[in-house]
């Protein structure tokens, strides 16, 4: 029986290690291998539209708005459009008191909205720019940020979506060391799949390669991506566009809540846009290990978990011990000195990023295993039918 333990433990380990640290391994391998300079885009930036979608953020959209002008971007072939979705407080007064100061600045009243997609989708019907930035109300970008995400569109017109590095204004470690390791996720998965998240922070999009958002998405960044891979359109992260998120949870708690609200969405956005005939493939498999870490990995790592207990307390060390290793190592690897320098570290130091990674990757676990108990609640509630 011991014997037959053994096997199931390492089979089911090699499953889980495959479907996490050893895809990311993978992604790094590739990305040695076939990485090529981008092309520079030549000639002077196109006109780019940047949409602000905003519905009672007084207390951030002004600041939002000097953040924009102080861009880099040629200020004759730049647009700021605030699509306000209803707010009933003082955010429009505020938005307006700026425009006064400034041409570029436009409003648009959306006021019928249903949420963030009805905004985007009735800024993306009324912009004539077919480059288009879109920016949360609460993200900070670096002034070069918009140059450079139009340069990466320009000079990859294959390309349809690219999405900033983000930064949180976290004071938490663990916070800080998640989104170091999304950010140099998504970076390999573009490069390697052409299938990068990007943040809703800040991303750049083709307009003309854009698909209407059902009204009920809340999460655009996750179905965009989604429905452009669908449709054999790159997307990718620019290494060299910085933006600060400065509304991000900053206790454990709140990070919990956060990832868990968050990841729902995600979750239901990976599963709205379904494979087509034609669709890429490297999407195909970035959504397919996607999928597996949301809904298998979590439950799986609870049964190794439980089978690595009961071998340790039938003596039976030597397999725990192997799998383990495999997964420090793993982990150890993806920690190390990254090639792409331009990400950001957050923290510094060996000791104190392998604790807040831990640390991360624990809440991660958490958060994916509430998801997936949520879901199956759901299931549970609705006769075991899909939404």
């Amino acid at each position: 029986m011991m014997e037959s333990l053994d096997i199931v433990f390492m089979i089911l380990a090699a499953v889980l290690w495959l479907g996490t640290l050893g895809y990311v391994l993978v992604l790094q391998v590739v990305s040695l291998a076939r990485r090529a300079a981008d092309p520079v885009a030549a000639g002077q930036l196109p006109p780019l539209a940047v949409v602000v979608p905003v519905r009672n953020e007084e207390a951030l959209a002004e600041g939002k708005l000097r953040d924009l002008l102080s861009t880099d971007y040629p200020a004759d072939r730049l647009r700021i459009v605030v699509v306000d979705g209803g707010s009933t407080d003082r955010t429009v007064d505020l938005v307006t008191g700026v425009m006064r100061t400034d041409a570029r600045i436009s409003l648009v009243h959306a006021d019928h909205a249903r949420g963030k997609a009805s905004q985007l989708n009735h800024a993306l019907e009324h912009v004539a720019e077919d480059f288009v930035v879109v920016t949360d109300v609460d993200a900070r970008l670096h002034p070069s940020a918009l140059r450079e995400l139009v340069r990466l569109l320009q000079g990859a017109p294959d390309t349809a979506m690219a999405g900033a590095v983000v930064s949180p204004a976290a004071s938490l470690p663990e916070e800080r060391a998640y989104w170091w390791f999304l950010n140099r996720l998504w970076w390999l998965e573009g490069e390697v799949l052409g299938s990068a998240m990007a943040s809703a922070a800040c991303y750049a999009v083709r307009r003309s390669h854009c698909p209407r958002l059902p009204d009920d998405v809340h999460n655009d960044d996750a179905f965009l991506m989604n429905a452009l891979g669908a449709r054999r359109a790159r997307v990718r992260l620019c290494l060299a566009a910085k933006a600060t998120e400065l509304r991000v949870p900053q206790t454990v708690a709140e990070t919990l809540r956060f990832r868990v609200r968050r990841g729902h969405g995600y979750l239901r956005e990976l599963r709205r846009v379904r494979p087509q005939p034609g669709s890429a493939t490297g999407w195909r498999i970035a959504r397919a290990i996607r999928l597996f870490q949301f809904q298998v990995a979590p439950f799986l790592a609870c049964v190794l978990a439980a089978l690595a207990t009961f071998l340790l307390v039938h003596g039976a060390w030597a397999r725990v011990a192997a799998a383990a290793g495999a997964f420090a190592a793993g982990a150890l690897l993806f920690l190390g000195p990254p090639r792409t320098s331009a990400l950001p570290r957050s923290f510094a130091g060996w000791p104190r990023r392998t604790v807040a990674g831990i640390h991360a990757a624990g809440l991660t676990w958490i958060s994916l295993l509430r998801i997936g108990i949520g879901r199956q609640a759901a299931l549970g509630r609705d006769g075991g039918m899909p939404p």
